[in-house]
C-alpha cells in the first residue's frame, strides 16, 4: 500500500505542478486584459483631452484649423478601435466624434445617434470603467 502511494507521488507531484502553471497563466491572461483596457480607456481620454484643448483655443483664442480637425478624427478613429471590446456605447460615441471631425456640417445629424457626446460626461464614463476593472 505504501509502495504504490510512493508510486503515485510523481504524477500527484506533477497535477499540482500543472494546476499551479495553469493559474499562473490566467493571472497572467487577466493581468493583460486589464492593461489592455487601460490603454483602451486612455486612448479616449487622450482624445478628449485634445478635443477640449481644440475647443478652448477655438473659442477663446479664434485659432480654428482644418488640420486640427483631421487631427483630432484620426485620435477619435484610434479611440474607438481600442475601445470596441471594453464598451460599445463609448465605441459609437467616438466612432461619432470621428465623423464630426472629418465633417463638422454632420454634427447634427451624428449626435443624434448616441446618447452624450458631452466631453466631460465620457470622462465620467472612462473613470467608471478605471474604478472597476476586475
Amino acid at each position: 500500500m505504501i509502495e504504490q502511494l510512493i508510486n503515485l507521488l510523481p504524477s500527484a507531484l506533477d497535477e499540482i505542478k500543472y494546476v499551479k502553471e495553469t493559474k499562473e497563466k490566467t493571472k497572467e491572461v487577466q493581468r493583460k486584459k486589464q492593461q489592455e483596457k487601460i490603454e483602451a480607456i486612455s486612448k479616449i481620454k487622450s482624445a478628449v483631452i485634445a478635443t477640449k484643448a481644440y475647443i478652448y483655443d477655438s473659442r477663446e483664442l479664434g485659432n480654428s484649423s482644418r488640420e486640427e480637425e483631421k487631427k483630432l478624427s484620426e485620435k477619435w478613429i484610434i479611440a474607438s478601435k481600442a475601445i470596441w471590446t471594453y464598451d460599445r456605447i463609448l465605441f459609437d460615441i467616438a466612432d461619432v466624434k470621428a465623423s464630426g471631425w472629418a465633417d463638422p456640417n454632420e454634427w447634427k445629424k451624428l449626435k443624434n445617434k448616441v446618447s452624450t457626446v458631452n466631453l466631460d460626461k465620457i470622462i465620467e464614463q472612462c473613470e467608471y470603467h478605471i474604478t472597476n476593472i476586475k
